[in-house]
């Protein structure tokens, strides 16, 4: 996880989607990326931030200090979808 992690800060949008979606899809084994994927939800990328926001949920409780960032993405100007990964996480 923590690969995966380094790589939400490509310089690549599509590189940081696919990075956030393999550490969404790795549930609560995604652990070690927690604080990566926290920042990941302030990226400039909605797919970024969307699997981040995903991520974080499937985490669970270990990801509770992210829960500032994940309400400030229900509340942002993100597309919907995003907003509903935020809500559901």
């Amino acid at each position: 996880a923590g690969e995966w992690g380094l790589l939400l800060t490509d310089a690549s949008p599509s590189i940081r989607a696919t990075a956030a979606d393999s550490l969404r899809r790795m549930g609560d084994n995604a652990r070690p990326a927690l604080s990566s994927l926290a920042k990941a939800l302030s990226d400039s990328n909605p797919d970024v931030v969307e699997n981040a926001a995903w991520a974080l949920g499937f985490i669970g409780k270990d990801a509770e200090p992210a829960l500032p960032l994940i309400k400030t993405v229900m509340i942002s100007s993100h597309p919907a979808k995003v907003q509903t990964a935020a809500i559901a996480a």
